[in-house]
């Protein structure tokens, strides 16, 4: 799906430039800045997690020096985990490549997560666009405010789950309004495997089985 958005001859050059510059900035952003700086929720690193006051390093850390979750849900720990997990794998792959002992220079291999999703959230985007006939002359601004306004790029470089949780919202609604075009199953498998990751990434992603039931009762 990406390649086409990329490929599609209904994408003109203005279209191309601007996803093109939006992941010039994400990935620029993600290089310079390091992963303490505009953080949310860090913490330290530490596996005393009920001692410190466990943040999202604390909770990453915790699952690559034990290979488990932590226990009990204090602090950062009631997050879901496919995102600290996905870390903690990504943690250990850096440690292939970086093989001095600092953990710190590790730890920022992570950002390559959500920068990626941040990126992958353009062309989608576009295309989304497409499918629910957005004006041509309209399209590119709504573009431009998700390739360049801060709060987006910034979330591609940071070290939680916020970055996860709203890609899968938005590939939520897009399957949601792609079953009211369509009313196929496979779509309905689609929402429900979005929405499953999204509430596996953060809690707040309910709020997208809200919307889809009260579309269906609506429906029904």
């Amino acid at each position: 799906e990406i390649s086409a958005c990329l490929v599609g001859s209904e994408m003109c050059i203005r279209d191309r430039l601007i996803i093109f510059a939006g992941i010039i900035m994400r990935v620029g952003y993600t290089i310079y800045t390091h992963m303490f700086v505009r953080g949310n929720d860090l913490g330290e690193f530490s596996t005393n997690i009920h001692e410190n006051g466990c943040g999202h390093l604390g909770y990453i850390y915790y699952i690559v020096e034990n290979g488990k979750l932590p226990d009990g849900n204090s602090y950062q720990l009631y997050h879901p985990p496919l995102y600290h997990i996905l870390s903690a794998i990504a943690v250990q792959i850096a440690g292939i490549f970086i093989h001095s002992g600092d953990m710190q220079s590790k730890f920022e291999f992570i950002q390559i997560i959500n920068c990626t999703l941040a990126c992958i959230m353009l062309p989608m985007l576009r295309n989304f666009l497409n499918e629910i006939y957005v004006d041509k002359k309209y399209a590119p601004w709504a573009m431009a405010i998700v390739a360049f306004f801060p709060t987006f790029y910034q979330m591609g470089g940071r070290l939680n789950n916020d970055m996860a949780v709203t890609f899968f919202m938005f590939l939520c609604i897009v399957n949601t309004y792609r079953w009211y075009r369509k009313r196929d199953m496979k779509t309905v498998v689609y929402i429900a495997l979005c929405f499953g990751l999204g509430m596996m990434s953060k809690i707040s992603c309910g709020i997208m089985a809200v919307s889809y039931t009260h579309l269906r009762a609506h429906e029904t």
